[in-house]
């Protein structure tokens, strides 16, 4: 019987939740009222970074995901076969799929002891999602054929048959994807399989959502060719065009993972060599957000190969090519981005849990399950700790509790009574499950995407006083986020009459553009230990300014999400300097000319607000945005980057924050 889209979130949607509560039980001490708590450390310079170009170095390409069979190159011949099968990113799938390598990560990322160091390293080898092509039964529906297109395209077709064998390319290509997925995760990847039986009915849209949300690092999409002529034969890739309209940034990481995962195939295997092939007519292609290739590994059409590829041993070597070829994909991708990095700190401490977590995730659940009223129903079970966790005030423990054992409806209605007035002492406020859903999202992205490169990120609720910090913990290198206090301190001298006001064009177009020589006037004019001054007396311990924009990047400068997110938070509330500075500062905001980034990732029509920053490796923003009953501030920060992927990275968190903050039941 055909299951549907909600039938497969709702088998997944227990262990995620799991996930997620251990994961905000682990690091609730993060999870705190107004502005968060600073720690007073020491800012590490760089020492080994090269000169940047620019502050807002322009983004290179990187290559998009997409999956599909091909086999000539007239449009029509892609539609019918490659095309069909393509995966575009639907945003309602992507806001409720939480892919199984989330699971396993924030899992493994909680729960690895002293004891398991090989577990914890393989959680960094990187994410690889799986699509076997094609389903049991065809979808005829259409979808666009990419973001905003206008044209359609089939959502999913049935896909050819073994001339020889009969047996259906579905078939083939979950046996295939099956042996893959077992490879990968011998060698230590976390893998996100789109699909593991035929009676599903999950559009290429909804394929390419999955992928997208899980971050992959590579999406795999297994198709087998077949056309009119028998004589043809062989493998080959496929991805996007370098002018692609929905996602040319991705082409450069796209072609090299075809290249890789072709060659090794062809090596492995001993099967003809076709070629790469690049097109723009593939839906799956143009809503991909992550690296990806569709590899055909060989004619159905053509009898010889129809029958070598339903031998289980053939099928075993075309996985392990495939695997050999996301290996060297993997290595070449490393490569690159540690050929302008600085070299890793060997003495950098092990990331240990928060300190100040309210509940031991170990602790929690073995409680539940030697609990006194375990003969009790469930739910009655539930609602009796949960409010006995609200009494106490421990809301955030409460709605781990909540979404550790929810079941059915019933949590639904747990959520709503947690987010009562009347709850606890802090009963003025109200909380509920969006935040801790968003923080669940965000949790889980910062534990995949750091290692070789840094990333963080704070979320901060304005009506409810809740805010939320993951990821790197250290001050990082702030590109342009830098003029933010640059024009604070410009502001401080205004309002005590040390400056004049004849620079405020100046420092209206630092804000608005991030224009490099009017934040150059003004560091000119302050100078850089009066605008240090300014800084720490505000109470940040981690911002420093240290060179001017465009300068040698011997001496970087530093801030951090948190620190940067306080101060939109005080400028959103009139409180930056004063009322008046701050109404102009957030004016200046949401005439930003930047806008490729988080406000890229939001709905059209959301209001934001925002300041971005950019280096060679470096890619970070920082917004206000509103949604239709809150405000909310979203900072995140990353180095070490590849640009075009850390921008689409930026955007997809804003997409899948503003998502669980509007729709928290729905996912």
């Amino acid at each position: 019987m055909k299951k549907s889209m909600k039938s497969i979130r709702k088998s997944r949607i227990i262990p995620l939740l799991l996930a997620a509560a251990i994961f905000l039980s682990a690091c609730s001490g993060s999870i705190s009222q107004n502005k968060p708590e600073q720690k007073p450390e020491t800012v590490q310079q760089s020492t080994e970074e090269t000169e940047a170009a620019a502050d807002e170095a322009p983004a290179k390409e990187e290559p998009a995901a997409e999956e599909g069979t091909a086999a000539e190159e007239e449009p029509a011949a892609e539609e019918g076969t490659a095309a069909e099968e393509e995966t575009a990113a639907e945003e309602e799938t992507a806001a409720e799929e939480e892919p199984a390598a989330e699971e396993e990560t924030v899992a493994e990322e909680e729960t690895v002891t002293e004891e398991e160091p090989a577990e914890q390293n393989q959680s960094r080898r990187g994410v690889i999602a799986i699509d076997a092509g094609h389903q049991r039964s065809a979808n005829l529906g259409e979808e666009p054929i990419g973001p905003g297109a206008s044209e359609t395209k089939i959502k999913v077709s049935g896909g050819t048959t073994g001339v020889s064998t009969g047996v259906p390319e579905y078939q083939l290509t979950l046996d295939i994807g099956l042996k893959l997925r077992d490879i990968l995760e011998e060698r230590g990847y976390e893998v996100v399989m789109i699909r593991e039986e035929h009676d599903v009915d999950i559009s290429n849209s909804e394929r390419a959502a999955i992928a997208n949300e899980a971050g992959a690092d590579a999406f795999i999409r297994i198709h087998a060719n077949g056309e009119g002529s028998h004589s043809a034969k062989g493998a080959m890739t496929i991805c996007q065009t370098e002018e692609n309209p929905y996602n040319a940034y991705l082409h450069h990481e796209s072609r090299m993972l075809s290249d890789c995962v072709l060659d090794a195939f062809t090596e492995t295997t001993g099967a003809n060599r076709e070629r790469v092939w690049e097109t723009d007519t593939m839906s799956g292609i143009n809503w991909c957000q992550v690296p990806v290739t569709i590899i055909e590994v060989g004619y159905m059409s053509n009898a010889e190969e129809d029958e070598r590829m339903q031998d289980p041993e053939y099928q075993q070597l075309m996985a392990e090519g495939i695997a050999n070829g996301i290996d060297r994909y993997m290595d070449s991708i490393s490569s690159e981005g540690e050929s302008d990095e600085a070299e890793p700190d060997s003495d950098a401490p092990e990331d240990e849990p928060e300190e100040d977590a309210e509940i031991d995730p170990d602790t929690e659940i073995e409680r539940l399950d030697h609990s006194e009223d375990k003969e009790k129903e469930p739910e009655q079970q539930i609602d009796a700790k949960t409010q006995e966790l609200l009494k106490e005030g421990n809301v955030l423990a409460a709605y781990s509790r909540i979404l550790l054992l929810k079941t059915g409806q019933y949590w639904k209605e747990l959520l709503e009574q947690a987010n009562a007035p009347d709850v606890g002492e802090e009963g003025n406020q109200s909380y509920d499950a969006a935040f801790v859903s968003a923080c669940s999202y965000l949790k889980g992205r910062m534990n995949q995407w750091n290692g070789a490169e840094d990333w963080a990120v704070t979320l901060i609720d304005l009506e409810n006083g809740l805010s939320f910090t993951s990821g790197y913990e250290d001050a990082m290198m702030s590109a342009s986020l830098i003029k933010l206090y640059i024009a604070g301190a410009y502001l401080d001298k205004l309002e005590k009459e040390e400056v004049s006001d004849e620079y405020l064009p100046s420092m209206d177009v630092m804000i608005s553009d991030s224009d490099n020589d009017a934040c150059n006037r003004l560091i000119d004019l302050l100078g850089m230990d009066e605008i240090n001054a300014f800084i720490e007396s505000r109470g940040e311990t981690k911002t420093l300014l240290q060179r001017r924009m465009l300068a040698d990047r011997t001496n970087e400068n530093y801030t951090t999400t948190r620190e940067c997110a306080e101060v939109l938070m005080q400028i959103v509330r009139g409180e930056y300097v004063s009322e008046e500075a701050s109404e102009r500062l957030l004016n200046d905001l949401k005439n930003q000319s930047r806008r490729n980034k988080i406000p890229s990732g939001l709905p059209e029509g959301v209001e934001c607000a925002n300041k971005t920053g950019e280096l060679s490796d470096v890619e970070n923003d920082a917004a206000i945005f509103w949604t239709s009953s809150d405000t909310y501030i979203l900072c995140v920060m990353s180095e070490h980057v590849q640009p075009g992927r850390a921008q689409s990275r930026i955007q997809t968190i804003a997409k899948n924050v503003y998502e669980r903050l509007e729709q928290p039941l729905e996912q």
